[in-house]
C-alpha cells in the first residue's frame, strides 16, 4: 500500500510539472525573450542562441525534462552557454509530454490480490507510450525545421523519458537524421517499451554517449546490448550524483560535469 501511495504522488507531481512547463515559462518570460515554434495547433516557446565564436559547428537541440533536478531549463540555458562558446548554434526545448494520472482499476480487493504477482503495480502506466511517441514527433520535427538553415552536425542532448523517446524516434527515422545522441538517464517506466528503447539504441546508427546517475536507473542492459551487436561510436559514463544539484544560482556542478562529457565525446569524434 505505501509503494502505491508514492507511486501516486509522484504521478500527480509529474502531472503538474509536464502540464505548466510551458505555460511557465511563457510567464516567466516575455514574448520577446524567446521564440516559438508552432506544434499542431501549441505555440511552444523556445530558446535559440548563437555562437559567440566564428566558426560554427552545429546545432544542439536540448530537450528539457519535466523533473526538478538535472536538465531543468536553469541548467539547459547554463550548458548551452557553453556550447555557444565552443561553436554551436542551441535550441532549447520544453517537454511537452502527457502524463496522466493514475485510475485505480474497479475490482474487489481480495480477487485483485489473489489475481496479481505480489510485486505488480495495481495502476496503469502514467504515460502512453503512442499517445507520448506523437507529441515528441511533431515537437522534434518542428524544432528541426526552425533550424533547418543551419549548416554543420545536429546535436541531440535530452534526459528521462524525453531521450528514451527520441532514442527510439531518431533509431526509427521518424525524425530528421541525428549526428549524435546524448541521453542523460534513458527512463520509460513500461518495461516492454523500456526494452524496445534499449535494442534500438543498440541497433541505431547515430554515436550515443549514454550518461547516468548511480541509483538513477540501471544502465547495464544497455551496455549489454550494445556489446551484443558490436555497436560503434557508444560509450557509457556514470556521473556522481552530486552533479544533480546546483550549489547557487549561478553555478552548476552538473552543467560542468555534462559539459565536460559532451567536450571529450565530440573530440573523440573528431568534431
Amino acid at each position: 500500500m505505501r509503494r502505491l501511495m508514492v507511486f501516486l504522488l509522484c504521478v500527480v507531481y509529474l502531472n503538474r510539472g509536464s502540464a505548466l512547463q510551458v505555460d511557465d515559462i511563457k510567464q516567466q518570460y516575455l514574448p520577446e525573450e524567446y521564440s516559438t515554434l508552432l506544434v499542431g495547433e501549441k505555440d511552444v516557446p523556445v530558446f535559440a542562441a548563437q555562437p559567440t565564436v566564428p566558426l560554427s559547428r552545429g546545432v544542439a537541440l536540448i530537450f528539457l525534462d519535466t523533473g526538478q533536478r538535472g536538465l531543468t531549463l536553469h541548467n539547459a540555458s547554463a550548458l548551452a552557454k557553453k556550447l555557444n562558446r565552443s561553436g554551436w548554434h542551441t535550441l532549447i526545448i520544453p517537454s511537452l509530454l502527457s502524463i496522466t494520472e493514475a485510475v485505480q482499476p474497479q475490482q474487489n480487493n481480495d480477487d485483485l490480490a489473489s489475481a496479481m504477482h505480489p510485486r505488480a503495480v495495481a495502476s496503469p502506466p502514467p504515460v502512453n507510450a503512442d499517445t507520448a511517441q506523437a507529441e515528441v514527433t511533431l515537437l522534434a520535427q518542428a524544432a528541426f525545421e526552425h533550424v533547418n538553415t543551419v549548416p554543420g552536425y545536429r546535436l541531440l542532448i535530452s534526459q528521462g523519458m524525453q531521450a528514451s523517446l527520441l532514442t527510439l524516434l531518431a533509431a526509427d527515422e521518424r525524425i530528421p537524421r541525428v549526428d549524435s545522441l546524448i541521453t542523460i538517464n534513458p527512463f520509460w517506466p513500461q518495461v516492454d517499451v523500456a526494452n524496445k528503447i534499449t535494442e534500438k539504441m543498440a541497433n541505431s546508427t547515430a554515436p550515443v554517449l549514454d550518461l547516468f546517475f548511480a541509483h538513477r536507473n540501471s544502465a547495464e542492459p544497455r551496455q549489454t546490448a550494445v556489446n551484443k551487436t558490436l555497436k560503434m561510436h557508444y560509450r557509457q559514463k556514470q556521473l556522481n550524483e552530486m552533479a544533480l544539484f546546483s550549489h547557487s544560482q549561478n553555478t552548476s556542478d552538473f552543467t560542468t560535469v555534462v559539459y565536460k562529457e559532451i567536450k571529450g565525446w565530440l573530440q573523440y569524434l573528431g568534431w
